[in-house]
């Protein structure tokens, strides 16, 4: 069976491609996908071949963030799955020539290991997730990203009591803002962009300060009454922002390193000991987390649709990926339409 797939045939080149999927097998599923929406972050590091340690070499498919209707099933996924089933998942099986790469989301038809010994192996990933009844798929594909910011929450244990700073109002942020505010904490979030800033204020935050504009820090301190933040959660990715952030936390105070942060970098660790700081590392997200998204979204409780900016199909994945190197400013949310690939 062939797929059309996104395919980075090396650093900064996009094509659209035929592949020949893997045979179904046991426990796989086959999923016509719906929509999968980009990463910015992870695949723009990805398609600039910036990615650490080797976990993304070239050709590789993209993508981990798919919604899609099951259309066949394995002899033993059919005990869990069922054809008309609309699933999230995190990557499709990847086909012959294009491994060294996690991902493989970006592509329909796409197979799709349903093994329940296999999902959730690794800290919550990989996973299938059903949709909810009536969540729209464009949305649903955002609440991978939603889900980081979920995974960082908990580790962080934001409750009602903490008065939270998040810096960095994309996708990530945007959500993290939103999910604090449903524990119950107050939330002052940050960003250079005045339509970020405007879409935080409108759906996210308490408080939303464009820090180009603003004294960010005298904000902060008005916001905490003086003591400084429980916790500070940083999507920005960038190592001089943490060492700003740091200042805004209260003695003990969490900061959450939401972003990802290439190597190499150099972070003056003298100042978090002084301020007596725990540091969590969230690193990705989990099919549990994406559950929970998924529900709050179909209950109106988390709102994500307003931050997609860009649809496209998929034949204009090159015109997609040129937004997210080139002029990464004028995104948030950016879907691919699969349903009339």
């Amino acid at each position: 069976m062939n797929a059309k797939a996104i395919v980075f045939p090396e650093p900064k080149r996009v094509e659209l491609r035929t592949v020949e999927l893997p045979k179904l097998k046991e426990w796989d599923i086959t999923v016509e996908l719906e929509t999968s929406a980009i990463s910015l972050g992870t695949e723009r590091w990805a398609l600039t071949g910036q990615r650490p340690d080797g976990d993304v070499t070239f050709p590789c498919i993209p993508g981990y963030l798919s919604v899609g209707k099951v259309v066949d099933c394995g002899a033993s996924a059919g005990s869990i799955y069922s054809c008309g089933d609309r699933v999230n998942f995190l990557a499709a099986e990847i086909p012959e020539g294009y491994g060294g790469n996690w991902m493989c989301g970006h592509l329909t038809p796409a197979i799709v290991n349903g093994d329940p010994s296999k999902l959730r192996s690794f800290a919550g990933m990989p996973y299938v997730e059903k949709v909810p009844v009536g969540l729209a798929g464009e949305e649903a594909s955002l609440a991978g990203l939603a889900a980081v910011a979920c995974r960082g929450i908990d580790m962080a244990a934001i409750c009602s009591e903490d008065r939270v700073v998040v810096v960095g109002q994309g996708v990530i942020g945007h959500a993290a803002a939103q999910i604090c505010r449903l524990r119950g904490a107050r939330v002052l979030t940050a960003d250079t962009m005045p339509s970020r800033v405007e879409l935080s204020r409108r759906y996210a935050a308490d408080v939303a300060v464009n820090s180009l504009e603003e004294d960010l820090a005298g904000r902060i301190a008005e916001f905490t009454e003086g003591r400084g933040a429980d916790v500070v959660i940083d999507t920005s990715g960038s190592t001089k922002m943490i060492q700003q952030e740091v200042e805004f936390l209260k003695l003990y105070g969490k900061l959450v390193f939401q972003g990802w942060y290439p190597p190499p970098n150099t972070l003056d660790l003298h100042r978090m000991q002084l301020k007596f700081a725990q540091a969590v590392f969230p690193c990705g997200h989990s099919g549990d987390a994406v559950a929970r998204c998924m529900r709050w979204m179909k209950e109106g409780l988390l709102r994500l649709q307003p931050l997609i900016t860009h649809r496209f199909r998929p034949e204009q994945a090159a015109e997609a990926y040129d937004l997210v190197l080139n002029r990464p400013q004028e995104t948030m949310g950016i879907i691919f339409n699969w349903e009339a690939a």
